[in-house]
């Protein structure tokens, strides 16, 4: 090996290191931010369904009653 080829091997492996290197720091923030999506859209259907029951709460007995079972009847036909 020639004194150039050695130095552009070294540059090149130097390279690589740090393309591996910010390869792994995109990986680590991707999967953060998929963790957080999934935390947030948990925490969203969680809201909703406590604002459903919430509504369905406030609903004398008998109109809680029949809504409820409408919608017992809606879930079975699907």
């Amino acid at each position: 090996m020639t004194l150039p080829r050695m130095v552009n091997d070294k540059k090149l492996k130097h390279v690589q290191w740090h393309l591996q290197q910010e390869r792994q720091r995109l990986h680590e923030n991707v999967l953060l931010r998929k963790a957080i999506l999934e935390a947030n859209y948990a925490s969203q259907v969680q809201r909703e369904k406590d604002d459903i029951r919430s509504r369905i709460a406030h609903m004398q007995p008998g109109v809680q009653k029949t809504f409820l079972r409408m919608r017992l009847d809606k879930i079975k036909n699907k």
